[in-house]
């Protein structure tokens, strides 16, 4: 599933069988993937999950696959925007142009900015790392389980 639905270890919500149309909150590009929940952080929610329920290395390597895909996205600032086109600042712009300018309802895809957003816990959901993965290029994910005394988790 992984190697199929994602692309670069990010995710949208919603594919058809052939990936030929994916969406997040609206149609996206294959080269997308949609930060906030249920995009690229829940599923590697899931997958760290699976791993744990499972023993089955295959799911934590998908999640770490995920939480690196989370490090590229992530924006200078430390926070996330809705989404993160991997083809380039072009692409993302022609997609803001094109289908973000005609969203009903969806305002924030109509500028791009190229801003955090700090709504709808897309930041707040891949700052988590994946259940408490810590991330970052070239690591594995270390999770730490949470206890009354900890300081973060």
């Amino acid at each position: 599933m992984h190697e199929h639905a994602s692309y670069r270890g990010a995710y949208v919500w919603s594919y058809l069988p052939d990936l030929s149309v994916t969406w997040g909150e609206t149609e996206a590009k294959r080269t997308m993937c949609w930060v906030q929940p249920p995009g690229t952080p829940s599923v590697g929610h899931c997958l760290l999950d699976a791993y744990h329920a499972t023993g089955d290395e295959t799911f934590l390597r998908a999640a770490e696959r995920t939480g690196l895909a989370l490090v590229r996205a992530q924006l200078p600032v430390g926070g996330w925007n809705h989404l993160h086109d991997f083809a380039d600042e072009a692409s993302l712009r022609e997609w803001y142009d094109t289908v973000g300018a005609h969203g009903r309802r969806l305002e924030e895809f109509q500028h791009h900015h190229g801003n955090a957003a700090f709504d709808d816990a897309g930041t707040s959901t891949a700052a988590q790392g994946s259940s408490g993965c810590t991330w970052s290029a070239g690591t594995r994910c270390s999770r730490r389980p949470c206890t009354a005394s900890s300081t973060s988790c």
